[in-house]
């Protein structure tokens, strides 16, 4: 099994959320999350307060597949959580080398 982790722009959530059940893949993760990276600063007045803000809004999205769909996660990923502007972030495949599910003690080979 894969685990598959995407960083996207929030507004994006909907639109894969959509393609990964026309695909047949119906769970996922996603948390709210803030991105610090190479993007620059700005300041924002609220109620006559001056605020700097250093992060973006983003999604971290994650995935448990077979190694047989990870192809078919990350083309959906790259083609429907794209934003067109510069910046796009990045997805991160890493090995499960086991699951078990809490509830009913299932592991890897049953889930």
């Amino acid at each position: 099994m894969r685990k598959v982790e995407a960083i996207v722009c929030s507004d994006k959530l909907n639109v894969l959320h959509r393609a990964f059940l026309e695909a047949g893949i119906h769970k996922m993760t996603a948390m709210e999350i803030k991105d610090f990276g190479n993007h620059k600063a700005h300041t924002e007045i609220y109620r006559s307060d001056a605020y700097t803000i250093d992060s973006l809004a983003r999604v971290k999205v994650e995935i448990t597949v077979p190694q047989n769909k990870v192809t078919t996660v990350v083309s959906i990923l790259t083609a429907k959580g794209q934003t067109g502007k510069g910046g796009e972030d990045k997805i991160f495949i890493s090995s499960v080398n086991d699951v078990s599910r809490v509830s009913s003690n299932e592991t890897t080979e049953s889930i």
